[in-house]
Formats: C-alpha cells, structure tokens, sequence
C-alpha cells in the first residue's frame, strides 16, 4: 500500500514539474486601474471617470504606476456634458490598451496606443 501511495504521489510530483515548463499564454495582458478623476458637470453634478490600463507587455508593469490622467469638462450641444480625459502613458510602457468609463451613464470609449503618449478621450455624458 506504501509503495502505490509513494508511486501516485511521484507521478503527480513529475506530472506538475512537466506542467511549470509549459510556456505562458503571450497574449496574457496586465491592468493597472488609474485612481478615478473626480469633475463637476456645469449643471453641479458630480461625475467621475475611470480609466483603465492594460499593457501588453510583461515588462511594461514596471511602469504602471507613472500613469497620470486628467479631465476637463464643457456643456455640449445636446444638453449634456462632454467630459475631455487624458491619460498620460510614461514612455517605456510598450502597447497599452487604455478603457476611459463614467460608470453611472455607462459611457466609455477605448484606444490603443504606446508608452510616452497622451491618449485623449471625450465622453458625451447625457447629464440633464
């Protein structure tokens, strides 16, 4: 009974050391989740953005942090409000995937782009 046990337990210590060797997927992508920008539409209300990041590249996460962004915000022809966010990529980021999203009126816009860019969105948000 000792012996089956121990021979399991190798075939299973073999099996998983085989299964470590096996190459990553390379299209595995990292997201780094900006700190949301807080603005104020003109008619008072308070909206906010969130933009995420996703990089491509293993070795850009060592430059996730440097990310930055901004928002301004303007009344639009529609009765609404058309918030303008940039997100400062740091250079050495390699392709990023960048997600800008007011979560309340669910409107986002996406864009690809490299590192040492500033990637500008505008959201039309339907605020009256």
């Amino acid at each position: 009974m000792k012996a089956q046990r121990f021979a399991l337990a190798a075939t299973m210590a073999a099996l998983l050391g085989l299964a470590a060797q096996v190459p990553a997927s390379a299209n595995l992508a990292w997201c780094v989740y900006d700190p949301p920008v807080q603005v104020e539409s003109p008619e008072g209300q308070n909206l906010t953005v969130n933009t995420y990041v996703y990089y491509l590249s293993s070795s850009s996460r060592q430059v996730a942090w440097k990310v930055t962004s901004d928002a301004t915000v303007a009344s639009n022809a529609y009765g609404g409000t058309t918030i303008t966010v940039n997100v400062y990529v740091p250079a050495g980021a390699g392709r990023v995937h960048v997600v800008a999203i007011n979560q309340r009126y669910k409107v986002s816009e996406e864009q690809d782009g490299f590192g040492g860019s500033v990637m500008t969105f505008t959201l039309d948000v339907p605020t009256s």
